[in-house]
């Protein structure tokens, strides 16, 4: 007998107990008040006699959910009578981390029978969790006195929530005409247009600045990388969006992407072979780090081999390690 039938088979007994005396007592002292009222307790009496626990009711989620913090996420959700006998109309209650819950109805299923229904939830906060959390609730006479809970296994990614990208290329000129542009090339000169040349070249700045139309000539496309440092814990996500963001965008124009967590003495590298791969990378990392060591300045550096590395880090924490790495590589911005 399980933990619930013992509960169940307690509050019987002790309803039962109290009718009897209720009744008792209505005789010893005359009161017809106490009938009514020992009627009124047989109702949930009967309930707990015919109403049995929906623990035959078996809930099947997707074995992946994933979504973006803050936006709709729609799953189907599927219910299962593994008993023999027919399982009355019951609620369900699921919950999952990172997920708004979802209050769903499940018909009455005979054995064997399945239902299906569909639920949009929210989803909440960044992260990954691999259980949900059910509720079921018999709706009959009595159900509500002994719900059933129980849990099943499911995987639950949340992205990072939509934000603007981080970018460190620049469209001004400098004095001497060269620059980096949003183009992803880089200048060599600017000369005076030309018949036949694009006007996709002309540079609008420089040409404010000579006033006359000025063409920029490109060297061979940048190959600069896109490159991050999440050290510890991360704990800003309205700056960890901008760098997931800002790294799909160099995966999809593609240019190398190298995105780095150190925490604890371990180094962690995104996958990026796909923008799915690298976001669910990025869910994954933790709200809370694993202690003040870091490891090797040296080893963390010869990931980022490109110019300029943005770095996540808690404020006021590490500032050694991270000056230490600036003298390697160019920190592009600290974020706290």
């Amino acid at each position: 007998m399980t933990g619930t039938d013992r509960t169940r088979w307690r509050a019987l007994w002790a309803g039962v107990l109290g009718v009897l005396c209720l009744v008792g007592l209505a005789q010893l002292v005359g009161v017809r008040e106490l009938y009514l009222a020992a009627a009124f307790c047989l109702a949930p009496i009967a309930g707990l006699l015919l109403n049995r626990p929906p623990r035959d009711v078996v809930v099947e989620v997707p074995e992946l959910i994933r979504g973006t913090a803050g936006e709709p996420v729609r799953h189907a959700v599927g219910f299962r009578n593994s008993g023999t006998r027919t399982v009355p109309p019951c609620r369900v209650v699921l919950r999952s981390r990172g997920l708004s819950d979802a209050e769903l109805w499940c018909p009455q299923l005979r054995p064997g029978e399945r239902a299906d229904a569909e639920t949009i939830r929210t989803a909440l906060a960044r992260g990954i969790a691999s259980t949900h959390e059910m509720r079921i609730v018999g709706t009959g006479l009595g159900g509500g006195y002994h719900p059933v809970e129980t849990a099943v296994d499911g995987r639950i990614v949340v992205h990072p929530h939509v934000a603007e990208p981080l970018t460190s290329t620049t469209d001004d000129l400098g004095d001497d005409g060269r620059s980096l542009i949003k183009g992803g090339h880089e200048i060599s000169g600017i000369r005076q247009w030309s018949p036949g040349d694009s006007r996709r070249g002309i540079h609008w700045r420089a040409t404010a600045r000579h006033d006359t139309l000025v063409v920029a000539d490109r060297e061979q496309p940048l190959a600069d990388a896109f490159q991050a440092l999440v050290v510890a814990e991360a704990t800003d996500e309205q700056a960890l969006a901008r760098l997931a963001a800002g790294a799909l965008v160099a995966l999809r124009s593609g240019r190398p992407v190298h995105v780095v967590h150190v925490d604890g003495g371990r180094v962690g590298q995104a996958p990026t072979l796909t923008s799915t791969l690298l976001l669910d990378w990025v869910s994954a990392l933790p709200a809370e780090g694993a202690g003040e060591e870091l490891p090797d300045v040296e080893a963390v550096a010869a990931l980022l081999p490109g110019r300029d590395v943005w770095v996540l880090s808690p404020a006021g924490r590490y500032r050694e390690w991270l000056a230490a790495l600036a003298a390697r590589v160019q920190v592009v911005e600290v974020s706290a």
